[in-house]
């Protein structure tokens, strides 16, 4: 990545280029349960996932652990890199051929995909370290949106399994029956 923003201001490139950073959701999880040799299976899968996902001249790399630097040339703009962030984030989150062998059930091998963070050069950063610092802090403001998320998705839940419960068969204990006017 140092030889590109020493390319991009060599040749003076005016478009900027992007780096995404992510982090699979529950990996350790993953590995922790199956073993190393899903754990890698799963990895090789979305990491495959993320290549298949970017342009040929785009960078992927496995950066430490579950986590994996893209690098995306030539980007037009903030825009168009969300709208690969949000595609990657798409990709990453269908089901896994790789759990589906030690799992029963379709729904069980669901992803919960990745945290991605995403900086911009040159607005973001203007080397390295500084880009890739920025697009950590995003992944985490990620992955920290969706914990909040998936906890109040659990409570809406109970919730709703609570109502559920209090409703007698039948419908309504209203004593009006199902008069209709």
């Amino acid at each position: 990545m140092d030889e590109r923003v020493l390319q991009q201001r060599r040749r003076g490139d005016t478009r900027p280029f992007v780096v995404l950073f992510a982090d699979f959701n529950r990996f350790k999880e993953i590995n922790d349960r199956f073993g190393h040799d899903i754990g890698d299976d799963v990895l090789r899968e979305l990491a495959a996932r993320l290549r298949g996902g970017v342009r040929g001249g785009d960078l992927v790399a496995r950066w430490a652990g579950d986590e994996f630097v893209v690098l995306l040339e030539s980007v037009e703009n903030r825009r168009d890199a969300e709208a690969v962030r949000r595609h990657l984030d798409d990709e990453l989150r269908k089901p896994l051929a790789a759990l589906a062998r030690v799992l029963p059930s379709q729904s069980d091998t669901d992803s919960d995909g990745a945290a991605i963070g995403l900086a911009v050069y040159p607005e973001d950063g203007q080397d390295v370290e500084t880009l890739l610092k920025r697009a950590s802090e995003i992944k985490q403001e990620k992955r920290r949106q969706t914990l909040i998320d998936n906890a109040e998705l659990a409570r809406v839940s109970k919730r709703l399994v609570t109502l559920d419960q209090d409703v007698p068969p039948g419908g309504s204990d209203s004593g009006l029956g199902d008069t209709v006017q």
